[in-house]
């Protein structure tokens, strides 16, 4: 249920697979089409490891992908192409306590993601707060909802990012 793939396409028409693995026991691969708008042959362009990806193509500058790594919890990280074949180093943007669930979305040269924490207390489901930060320059820098600068990673529950402070209250948040 965790492996599901995410489908992207390039400035150029070539359909993009990153297929994610759950944890770190099997590996990930990324296939891109052998052709523009074709989806009859693939290669495999990438082998590594990554969870819950989120892959978003920026016209004129190539890939941001926004992933999760596991390793002392889910960790959010971001790594940058701009060809899909030769990858960045992966940049930590957020490890609080357990990790996170996140969601991102694209809006020109902008990707905003929101996402939550995971507790080290409350048991394997429990989530909670919602933190948004958003980039315009490929993961280089983060703001958060106000347009202040965040500094990451993220590794305190009370920072910047927080939107709503929901453990505060006692409640829960899936994002």
């Amino acid at each position: 249920a965790h492996d599901n793939p995410v489908i992207s396409l390039d400035d150029q028409g070539h359909v993009w697979v990153f297929a994610s693995s759950h944890g770190t026991a099997r590996p990930s691969y990324v296939f891109k089409s052998k052709q523009p708008y074709n989806i009859d042959a693939f290669d495999m362009v990438w082998k590594t490891n990554f969870s819950y990806p989120q892959p978003w193509y920026i016209e004129g500058q190539g890939f941001l992908f926004l992933h999760t790594r596991y390793g002392q919890g889910r960790g959010l990280y971001a790594m940058t192409s701009t060809d899909g074949i030769t990858w960045s180093e992966g940049k930590s943007y957020a490890h609080i306590e357990e990790g996170h669930y996140q969601v991102s979305w694209p809006c020109g040269k902008k990707v905003g993601t929101a996402f939550d924490y995971h507790p080290k207390e409350g048991g394997l489901n429990y989530r909670t707060n919602l933190y948004y930060i958003e980039t315009d320059d490929m993961a280089q820098t983060w703001k958060n909802v106000a347009g202040a600068a965040v500094e990451t990673p993220l590794q305190t529950v009370k920072n910047n990012a927080l939107v709503h402070d929901y453990a505060a209250e006692g409640l829960v948040v899936y994002v």
